[in-house]
């Protein structure tokens, strides 16, 4: 089998953020590497998921011919990937492809296919029990503890002291909220609502995903459409024109996927295409 390590963590923890910033790493020399190649692969992407060869895994990274993949794929082949890394983003969002014998993954996974390549792989805490017949390293990404949790408070605010301080008064008395904040995504979305709202919660967990989902809407529409304000919103009924057909068809994708027998939860470029056209 190949060398596997697998990063573990809750949702929001940071895997992919730590992946990304990894492969940047990488890239650009900023880091002392026995690595000639290190590919990112976001299980998420029809095309990562259906691959079958590793010429239709490769040919994620471009629209060269076929012929400059299977190039690519001998030359790997060759050197039975050594000094090769492989980063697969996900696979608690793919791990269907683990029963696939022929799903490129698979044959990674197992030693079937580049034999002496390194495979890092994150993962949601449910689904790891799926690689238990793999010999594995494992990492848990545990999130921020309360040094960095201040840190990134400061950083966001950056640093005014007064405003950093009141957050984190009205943050011990909302037990419901700090709970959450030593996960990143989820501190930077308390802190958005938090300057958003006047330097305060709103009253519910709801109400502050609300809050955080209208200022995006607000972004988007600032950035796409040009719109620099916005009147008062007090109900996603409020919302202009311009937001309301999305957010509609957003609504439609995601109850199609709840209704759907078995559930979708993540959704391909097809059914994201024929939703919004």
């Amino acid at each position: 089998e190949n060398c596997v390590k697998l990063i573990f963590g809750t949702p929001g923890i940071g895997k992919t953020t730590l992946l990304r910033h990894l492969t940047r790493r990488y890239a650009f020399g900023e880091v002392k590497s026995d690595f000639d190649l290190v590919l990112l692969f976001p299980l998420r992407e029809k095309r990562i998921s259906t691959a079958k060869s590793l010429p239709d895994l490769l040919a994620y990274y471009g629209k060269d011919t076929d012929i400059v993949f299977q190039s690519l794929s001998s030359v790997l082949q060759k050197s039975k990937g050594r000094s090769i890394l492989f980063l697969f983003d996900g696979l608690d969002e793919a791990v269907h492809l683990l029963k696939e014998e022929g799903s490129c993954l698979n044959q990674l996974l197992h030693g079937k296919l580049l034999l002496e390549a390194t495979i890092v792989i994150t993962s949601r805490p449910g689904s790891c029990s799926h690689l238990s017949q793999l010999h594995l390293k494992c990492f848990e990404i545990q999130g921020f503890n309360e040094t960095q949790i201040k840190e990134f408070v400061n950083f966001f605010f950056k640093q005014d002291v007064a405003k950093s301080a009141k957050f984190f008064s009205e943050l011990r008395c909302r037990p419901d909220l700090n709970g959450a904040a030593y996960i990143p995504v989820n501190l930077f979305i308390l802190c958005s609502v938090f300057e958003h709202e006047g330097q305060s919660f709103p009253s519910t967990i709801t109400s502050c995903y609300q809050s955080f989902f209208l200022q995006l809407i607000f972004r988007f529409l600032r950035e796409k459409k040009g719109v620099s304000r916005l009147p008062p919103i007090a109900s996603f009924n409020d919302l202009p024109p311009e937001a309301a057909g999305l957010v509609r068809k957003l609504s439609q994708l995601c109850l199609n996927g709840l209704l759907s027998d078995p559930k979708i939860l993540v959704f391909d470029e097809k059914t994201v295409g024929d939703v919004f056209g």
